[in-house]
């Protein structure tokens, strides 16, 4: 807290002692029509930006009653498809919260901002939660892309997305929207006020937002398609509801099962949806998964602006938002855990006569299970715990502040200043409900008769028998015992950024042809921290998903001088009506990486009224965010039981490559020496001493204008993005191999993970994030549009048509030096390398768009509109899908503006109620890729926006 003080007050103090000096906020107009544009600090006008900036205006939330940003965003061929309100929750942590992903490089790759400053993240790869961002409190969304590293420091590797938001206002705004599925489901709405008043002669403005909005959900059996889910040989083994299946512990064939369909010696028997012994049957519950979480969302924000003379402003703004959300997963299965193996007596009270008979020759040990006998055996048992009666269900909440406040001011004409703090703050609690105790189920299913009673042999804790043959066969009690209280975890986040900055002008001392150089030079701290805290279950590894978890925090600071310049080289000559070059430098020390140094270098020709050209060159430093940094945070355990899962290669170093003067220098066994079927653990999290990614962007573009073709525009640029050293995590196989294969250093970080026994066996393999992975991925997007009056003739008023579109070039990964470099256009389905976190594998489709024509005849306008994605190719040939075929959408919007106060719109969404591809094996979940196609269908929307 001293350092944030000290900071707080050193640029607090810059502004007192300089007061009388404004950076205009972002995109915000001035009377000569200049802005400052996304992507740069210095004030221009939007069509000499250096950088390609794609915007959204308020009246396209209007038009799509829009409730969820990321539907709106994903739409555009900027983002992948990312955690949103209808990616796989049991993919994903981010608990209902909807995050963007540019590019398709990651989350922690696409810096979010507020009227051009930090939004507050929730998680700890510095993701936001867009849903904090009250969709009737923004006027324009402002997208950047091709990276802004040297503009806005970390985390702008792929682009920046800058919410422009209403806060300054005069007078009452009711906004209210809501939408409904075809299939009356996903029933959502959202209720916006907002109120503004000028005071002392219109020098102060107050604004206020209040508002609420509600998502509703959609569970797998809502839709047809979705469930039961399919495999290409038939029923998915996590697709329905069954009473378990249960396996000898020492794979003994003593099951007696031929009258159910089974051998006489049998591995394995089972129950069915009915409680009817069989072979084997599927176990799961995926029918009460979420497909999309219900949701509810509590929003205001307060700002103030008060221009305290002709030279000087002061600002602030306060927004604090309050989400609810719950989302239900599917049943963890016991097996793999601690309580995966179930020790079965002949007195268990719940054994019936056609278990008996199943059992008759598996009888071989005591009734403690301690030597051989003929009383009891063990079994492995693999069930979905349906007799609970509930999914897995997380109820969480998550309160979202920020506050901010800054002055504004001008020294004169040709130099001004600003100065502002931001202080953000996320704090999120979980309860988990129906994640059940394995020592508690192992505890109730250790039953035996006593006085004609059903019992637990170990009664301590209030132990309640459960009856573990067939489903729904539990009562309600020993459900309850096993599951015992909710179990609970939690994580905050802290950000606080402090900035000064000195713009200027050269207009009165020194011009180049072109005109007077502009200029701009600033100082940011930034101090981040966050922690995340478990419930002792989780601690201990008790509950049904087995992993130990571990209480971690992390913390830094950075400090960043940076500079700016756009240089006006040429102006008003033959082919030159104008030639600007923009220059910037970051240099950045941060607290646990070091110090590093972003910049850019930018170019503007604009060669006639017809025709410009643009483009830029940037490098790339992004410092490890604070999932990254903090350490350790949980260990698995991995277990090794054949040769397919051995992953010492020192056991034979002449046929697997291995140096052998390592091997036994790191004090693994002279060779050739048997690896020894055991565990061993595989702790994961971050890394405090990660390095920074580094990379390079670039960008080449044109914008054509022809003045014989009024209202016509053509806009296409070509972006590329290479990044090094990228974060990522490695399997523990590939680990081993990297230490004693390729690098062959024992004090490399590969050879530093590895941890060896007394007897030379690897006891643990580190799997925390590493510097490993290289991207590089590029394309096109382009824009073409044409606007004119209809002819007298034709009914209406005028027409407007858009194209915005896309072509992705390359999209290559490589996850680690040994593993192939992967190029994920036109494919889907290649696991990992086209992936982010909650979204599974996805596909990059090599061409994206959306075609639209609005005709208006005012007070009325409609829209319709065309979304395209192109077909893409299985990358797994053995699968029995191969392709997805080209995905086109329909949509529809009705505008009318039924007075100067009151407006409307009515719209229609996948309007042919458009299913997505069914792919089987090939799915991430529910048979499909949920974060790359509609899985609502058809859906209506409306809006009603009064202004006085």
């Amino acid at each position: 807290m001293k350092n944030h003080l000290k900071y707080v007050l050193g640029v607090s103090g810059v502004a007192i002692i300089m007061a009388s000096m404004p950076q205009i906020a972002s995109a915000q107009t001035t009377k000569e029509e200049v802005v400052v544009v996304t992507g740069s600090r210095l004030q221009g006008k939007i069509e000499g930006a250096v950088s390609p900036v794609a915007i959204i205006d308020k009246e396209k939330f209007i038009e799509e009653a829009v409730i969820d940003i990321d539907d709106l965003l994903k739409k555009q061929n900027e983002f992948s498809g990312s955690v949103g309100s209808t990616s796989t929750p049991g993919l994903t942590d981010a608990q209902g919260a909807s995050t963007l992903d540019m590019r398709g490089m990651g989350q922690n790759r696409t810096l979010v901002l507020v009227n051009g400053t930090r939004a507050a993240p929730f998680g700890f790869r510095n993701s936001v939660d867009i849903d904090t961002i009250p969709t009737t409190l923004i006027k324009r969304v402002e997208t950047l892309t091709g990276g802004a590293s040297a503009v806005y420091g970390a985390d702008a590797v792929a682009g920046v997305t800058n919410f422009i938001l209403n806060d300054k206002f005069e007078g009452l705004e009711i906004s209210t929207s809501g939408g409904i599925s075809q299939r009356s489901d996903n029933l959502s709405s959202n209720l916006g006020i907002t109120y503004g008043k000028n005071f002392l002669d219109d020098k102060l403005n107050l604004t206020g937002f209040i508002g609420y909005a509600e998502r509703g959900g959609i569970e797998r059996t809502d839709r047809a398609w979705a469930y039961p889910e399919y495999l290409d040989g038939g029923l998915s083994t996590t697709s329905t509801t069954a009473g378990g299946n249960f396996s000898r512990k020492d794979n003994g064939s003593v099951f007696n099962m031929t009258p159910y369909g089974g051998a006489a010696n049998s591995k394995t028997f089972a129950f069915n949806d009915t409680g009817a012994l069989v072979p084997t049957y599927a176990t799961g519950m995926s029918q009460y998964e979420s497909f999309v979480n219900p949701n509810q969302r509590y929003n205001a924000a307060a700002f103030v602006n008060y221009q305290a003379s002709d030279k000087i402003k002061f600002w602030g703004r306060a927004t604090v938002s309050r989400i609810k959300n719950t989302g239900n997963y599917t049943f963890s299965n016991p097996s793999g855990s601690v309580g995966q193996y179930i020790l079965i007596r002949k007195d268990n009270p719940f054994l019936t006569p056609a278990l008996n008979a199943v059992f008759a020759n598996a009888w071989n040990r005591n009734l403690t299970d301690t030597a051989a006998g003929t009383d009891a055996f063990t079994v492995n048992m693999t069930k979905a715990l349906a007799d609970f009666g509930i999914p897995r269900t997380d109820r969480n909440t998550r309160i979202t502040t920020q506050f901010a406040w800054g002055v504004k001011a001008e020294v004169n004409d040709n130099l001004r200043w600003d100065a502002s703090v931001v202080m953000g703050h996320s704090d999120e609690d979980t309860l988990r409900y129906g994640e059940g105790s394995p020592a508690r189920l192992l505890q109730a299913a250790t039953t035996r008769t006593v006085n004609g009673v059903a019992q637990c042999v170990d009664t301590s804790n209030g132990c309640v028998a459960a009856n573990i043959f067939g489903p729904r066969a539990m009562s309600e009690e020993a459900a309850a015992w096993i599951m015992g209280d909710p179990l609970y975890y939690g994580r905050n986040r802290d950000q606080v950024v402090a900035s000064a900055n000195l713009y200027g002008s050269t207009e009165n001392f020194f011009k180049l042809p072109g005109g007077a150089v502009n200029w701009s030079l600033g100082y940011e701290f930034r101090d981040e921290k966050g922690d995340m805290y478990w419930d002792p279950r989780i601690l201990a590894g008790d509950y049904f998903g087995g992993t130990k978890r571990q209480n971690a925090g992390a913390k830094f600071n950075l400090s960043e001088i940076y500079a700016e310049v756009r240089a006006p080289l040429l102006a008003d000559l033959p082919f030159i009506k104008k030639l600007d070059f923009e220059g910037a430098f970051r240099h950045s020390e941060h607290s646990q990486a070091g110090g590093y140094d972003n910049s850019k270098l930018g170019m503007n020709w604009q060669i006639d009224d017809n025709f410009r050209i643009r483009g830029s060159r940037q490098t790339v430093f992004r410092a490890p965010n604070i999932g990254e940094l903090w350490g350790v945070v949980g260990s698995s355990v991995v277990t090794r039981t054949s040769a397919s899962t051995k992953i010492d290669v020192c056991s034979n170093p002449a046929t697997t490559g291995a140096d052998a003067a390592l091997c036994i220098a790191t004090g693994a066994p002279a060779a050739p020496y048997t690896e020894v079927s055991t565990s061993y653990f595989a702790p994961f999290g971050g890394d405090p001493n990660m390095k920074p990614e580094t990379g390079t962007t670039y960008t080449a573009g044109f914008v054509f204008t022809p003045k014989i073709i009024p209202g016509f525009s053509l806009v296409a640029d070509y972006w590329n993005i290479k990044l090094e050293d990228a974060i990522g995590g490695l399997t523990a196989q590939n680990m081993v191999k990297l230490c004693y294969v390729v690098t062959k250093d024992a004090n490399s970080t590969y050879c530093q993970r590895i941890k060896r026994g007394s007897d030379g066996q690897i006891t643990e393999v580190s799997l925390v994030d590493i510097n490993v992975a290289n991207f590089e991925t590029s394309g096109v997007d382009f824009t073409m549009r044409y606007g004119f009056k209809l002819p007298e003739y034709i009914p209406g008023d005028r027409l407007d048509l858009v194209l915005d579109g896309g072509w992705l070039e390359n999209f290559t990964k490589q996850a680690s030096p040994l593993e192939a470099v992967v190029n994920c256009v036109g494919k889907f389905g290649v696991a990992g390398s086209c992936s982010d976190s909650g979204v599974g594998s996805r596909p990059m489709p090599e061409w994206r768009g959306t075609m639209s024509a609005t005709y208006s005849m005012k007070p009325v306008s409609v829209r319709f509109a065309w979304r395209y994605m192109s077909a893409v190719d299985n990358a797994t040939t053995t699968q029995a899908v191969k392709r997805i075929a080209a995905y086109n959408y329909y949509d529809m919007a009705f505008n009318w503006k039924i007075n100067d106060n009151v407006r409307a719109s009515l719209s229609v969404m996948n309007m042919t109620d458009k299913k997505p591809p069914m792919l089987w094996s090939a799915a991430v979940d529910a048979n499909t890729i949920p974060s790359s196609y509609d899985i609502i269908g058809r859906r209506y929307g409306f809006s009603l926006v009064y202004k006085y």
